[in-house]
């Protein structure tokens, strides 16, 4: 089994014609918020030190990446999909209660795509 490279039990890899994409891709494609792919900014935020914006956008990407895996998890069979819909109720509980702007924000977007 060593010669045969790596194994995965779980394929979670978002993609597009058997290509991976990237994670701003699989959010957009999916309509599930995450945080700007601005590198000259986050670069920006780094050297001023200002530790608010990029723990935003990490917190944001951080939901935006469970919620992608929850979606993934729900497409690949039945049993999967009972799984995903199990946490998928206990992390939106999670978010609606969490006080912090990131989770807010999707609570904000998983409304806007529920109406």
């Amino acid at each position: 089994m060593a010669g045969c490279g790596q194994q995965y039990a779980l394929d979670l890899t978002a993609r597009s014609a058997g290509t991976p994409v990237a994670f701003e891709q699989a959010c957009a494609c999916s309509a599930i918020l995450c945080a700007p792919a601005d590198a000259g900014r986050r670069f920006a935020d780094w050297i001023r030190c200002d530790v608010n914006g990029l723990e935003q956008d990490a917190q944001l990407n951080v939901i935006a990446s469970f919620r992608l895996l929850i979606r993934r998890l729900a497409s690949i069979n039945p049993v999967s999909r009972s799984i995903a819909a199990a946490i998928s109720r206990q992390f939106a509980a999670w978010l609606e209660q969490a006080d912090h702007p990131a989770a807010q924000a999707h609570v904000a977007d998983l409304l806007s795509v529920a109406d």
